[in-house]
Formats: C-alpha cells, structure tokens, sequence
C-alpha cells in the first residue's frame, strides 16, 4: 500500500467560538496519526478573505454561512467541504448539525414536561436560528399548540444592554406561565437567565429554558445551571475531514451530511415538576438537590412536613413513579454526562452518582436504558 501523501490543508474556522475548535479537534483527530496534513489556520473575516491567494494548499474546510464568502475561497480552486447545516452550501460539499432536528428535539423534551406554554427565543436573519425555530414551532403546532417567538433584529453589542434587555423582559413577563422557551443558542440562554433572575421570575416553575450550546462552560457558568441540546461539532469536524480526504482521494462522497441531535442534557434551568402538592414539590427540590450524595427516601420525607408513607402514596398520585424512582433517575442522568464527558472508571462514577459500586450502576444503567455503561460511553462520547 502506497504511503499517504502529505498535504496541506487550509482551515477557514475563526477563533472566537468554542464550537469552532471542538470542529478543529475532530479534523485533527482524523488526521493523526495516518494522514501527514499540514495545516493553516485562517481567519474568516470578508476583508481577510478578499487578500486570500492559494500558497500551495491542497485542500480546504470552512465554515461560511454566506454566498459571498463562499464564492472568494471557490477561487482558490482546491476541494473544499463547508462545516454549515444550513439548507444550501453554495455548491460546496456540507457536514453540519441538522437545525430543524434539534428545534423538534427541544420541543419534545419541553412538551414531555407537560408544558402547553412554549416560546422560541432566537436571532433575525441567522440560518441556525431560523432552522431551530422551523423545527421548534412544527413540533409544538402538531401538539395543537401555538408557540410564541422574540427574536432580536440587532444583535450588536451596543444593542445587548438596557434597550434589549428591556424588551426581553417585557415579552417574557407577558408571557402565560409556567412557560418553555427554546433558544437557539447558549448565550442568547445565558441572557434570558439573568433577565428572568432580575426580572424576579422563578426558573424553573415559571419559566422553564432549554438552550442549543456549543459551550458547555456558559450553560454551567448561567444561574441556575442551563439544559442543553449539544451540538456535535467535533464529529462534524471529523466527518468534514474524512470527506475532504476522500475529495482529495477522488473517492465518492454524499455532498451533504446532517447530524441528528443526541439528546438533551438536562440541568436545572429546566427541571419543572408541574405538580400542585406542596410536600411533592418540596421532595423534588430536595432530592435534586441531593440524588448524588446516597439519599435514602428516609432522608427526604423530614424536609416535605409528611411521612414516608404519605409521600411515597402522593408521589404515585401525582406522578406515577416512586421517590426513590427519581433519585435513581437522577443519578443515572449524572453518569450518562459522566460516561459521554469524561474518562472516569465506573467505580469514580458510581461514587459520585450516589450508587454503591461500579457493578451496581451498570445493573441499574441497563435495566434504565438498555445498554450497558461501555455501550453508552461508545455510542454518544465526544470522540
């Protein structure tokens, strides 16, 4: 077998948004060990790119949103893949996150909360956001539902201060509560939290938020927590890489791939448990507050002002499952994020999700979910 060439590959990514380098891993990830690329990193402002020359570079993989800059790199005369999920690329070949998908993901996920109240918070004029909300509002409307819509028109700085924050917080005050809202990224989500915590609105039980985030550190820095849909950009950077690298091999590809969304991952900006009981929603509270430290039902009945007995009948009452159902519920979602985030041992898990031992949780994982921890891990982790 022949050895693989060298090459030398232009990145047109940018810097300033984390996705951006989850996307720059995944094609490095491709790359190394068995493919000798070389690469150069370039920045994807129009001006920058009107000066742009070929300088030997055997390939290319952007991510442009627009035609304009689209048709500057086409001049370069190399194979290029778009890393854009948008509904066209301009005649270049495509991987991106499937926009409509995660809108009708994060729909479900708010309707299962036996939300009827949803709004989409999102960007005029931006192809992502408008993907989400298609998705969002088809999903909501085929549940006989209408939701509602706030987009920003100027999303500028000089825009993001009193003025904006102002009308925000009007369009959700008037909002009928409790309410689901969907926006269509993690800082448009960040700045919902603080307008609602100014604005003296509870999240979650007045206004539950689900975001789309490609940071994960702005959904755990918001106040309280924020859930997530996450997007796959290093996937979609390494599939981009393996389909640049069969162009380069003059190999077949399919010139457009869009990812489906995974799942999402739940925090406590949404964690609403539409009940009226006063003794269930305080248990609730407490044991998401403390699922992961090896509660017991005991320890939980003392903080509601009923026994055991009465709150595990009223549990059953208003929502059909035990207490100690959604303490393991709890921990089980804590180790899904643990088995897709990090390189923990189960053993690390299962002690910092409240569960005895490693083969506790995988008993309890399977039985839950149907596969085994290792499955999972395989399945959804970052690569």
């Amino acid at each position: 077998m022949n050895a693989p060439l060298d090459r030398h590959i232009a990145l047109f990514l940018g810097e300033e948004l984390a996705h951006h380098n989850q996307a720059r891993t995944g094609i490095v990830l491709y790359a190394r060990p068995n493919h000798p690329w070389h690469f150069s990193h370039l920045p994807r402002r129009y001006k920058d790119l009107l000066k742009i020359r070929n300088v030997g570079w055997d390939g290319g993989i952007v991510n442009f949103t627009d035609a304009r800059k689209v048709a500057l790199v086409r001049r370069l005369g190399i194979p290029i893949v778009n890393i854009y999920g948008g509904r066209v690329s301009w005649g270049l070949p495509q991987v991106g996150v499937d926009n409509q998908a995660i809108g009708k993901l994060a729909a479900e996920y708010l309707l299962q909360k036996k939300l009827t109240n949803l709004a989409f918070y999102g960007i005029s004029g931006s192809g992502y956001s408008i993907g989400r909300w298609i998705g969002f509002r088809n999903a909501v409307q085929s549940h006989g539902c209408h939701p509602g819509r706030f987009v920003y028109r100027d999303t500028s700085e000089s825009r993001k201060g009193i003025l904006a924050g102002n009308r925000l917080a009007r369009w959700v005050a008037g909002l009928p509560k409790p309410v689901g809202i969907m926006t269509c990224d993690a800082n448009l989500g960040l700045w919902l939290t603080e307008v609602c915590n100014d604005s003296g609105l509870n999240i979650p039980n007045e206004v539950a938020i689900v975001c789309v985030s490609g940071d994960e550190m702005i959904c755990r820095s918001a106040f309280p927590p924020l859930s997530s849909v996450p997007l796959q950009e290093e996937k979609c950077g390494h599939l981009a890489a393996k389909m640049l690298d069969d162009l380069l091999e003059g190999r077949k590809i399919q010139p457009r791939v869009l990812l489906a969304p995974e799942r999402v991952i739940e925090r406590m900006s949404s964690n609403i448990q539409l009940v009226t009981d006063p003794a269930v929603a305080k248990a609730l509270d407490y044991i998401a507050k403390h699922a992961t430290e090896r509660l017991h039902v005991d320890e939980v009945a003392p903080h509601t002002g009923v026994c055991r007995r009465v709150l595990e009948r009223k549990f059953r009452q208003f929502l059909g499952r035990s207490p100690h159902e959604e303490i393991r519920n709890i921990q089980i979602e804590e180790a899904k994020r643990r088995l897709t985030e990090t390189d923990e041992t189960l053993e690390t898990i299962a002690r910092h999700t409240g569960l005895s031992s490693g083969i506790h949780l995988s008993h309890e994982f399977k039985k839950r979910t149907g596969k085994t921890p290792g499955q999972y891990r395989k399945q959804f982790r970052r690569l």
